[in-house]
């Protein structure tokens, strides 16, 4: 591809608002044992399926057309909330997140289709999928570290406290699901405080047949 402007990108599927704010109550207790991370706002918890990098505008329609095409032979899946994991050394996580259960693999037959999709566009995928959502990254220079195994205790501990997760269509946490309809082409505005996200495209899944 060529162009001047470029965009920072990803491909992504998000969560229901109603799960966006499940975790964003478990993020604020979270924050008082672990100030030395950065969390990300319920309203910006997605699962990448491929970053991008830097994209030229003139890109964006034929990436868009390659969505479109993908989402046109999918049908609308459910996944549930999973377990935690993090990212980095055991004792010194660097990533903390959740991953989500797929037992159809919808999810990561997605993943594979974008990813062969986009290659005929020069794409090439920057790491192995893992089906995640991040939730918090640590701070440069600030509060210590969590273990991985010390991120799991706290995520068991917080997430029986929490009434929401009780009253979240009666299921608990590890059972909270949504219903994934759409892919997303994301602009990623990377900003002191933070990533911005726009989404720049959304590319809805077949409708279902009665």
């Amino acid at each position: 591809m060529t162009g001047d402007e470029t965009i920072r990108a990803f491909v992504a599927v998000w969560p229901s608002p109603e799960i966006a704010s499940l975790l964003g109550s478990a993020v604020l207790e979270f924050k008082k044992g672990l100030p030395g991370y950065r969390w990300v706002e319920p309203q910006n918890l997605h699962i990448t399926l491929e970053f991008l990098g830097n994209v030229p505008r003139s890109g964006v329609t034929p990436i868009a057309g390659v969505l479109d095409e993908i989402a046109s032979r999918v049908a609308p899946f459910e996944l549930a909330l999973g377990r935690p994991g993090t990212f980095g050394p055991r004792e010194k996580a660097k990533v903390l997140w959740v991953d989500v259960s797929d037992p159809e693999r919808n999810l990561s037959r997605l993943a594979r289709d974008v990813v062969e999709g986009l290659k005929a566009l020069g794409f090439c995928p920057d790491k192995d999928f893992v089906a995640h959502l991040t939730l918090a990254r640590k701070k440069t220079g600030g509060g210590g570290f969590v273990s991985s195994a010390g991120w799991q205790n706290l995520w068991d501990q917080k997430l029986k406290d929490l009434a929401v997760l009780a009253t979240s269509a009666g299921k608990t946490g590890e059972e909270a699901t949504w219903i994934v309809s759409s892919l997303t082409l994301v602009k990623s505005t990377l900003t002191p405080a933070g990533s911005q996200y726009e989404i720049i495209h959304e590319s809805g899944f077949a409708p279902v047949v009665p």
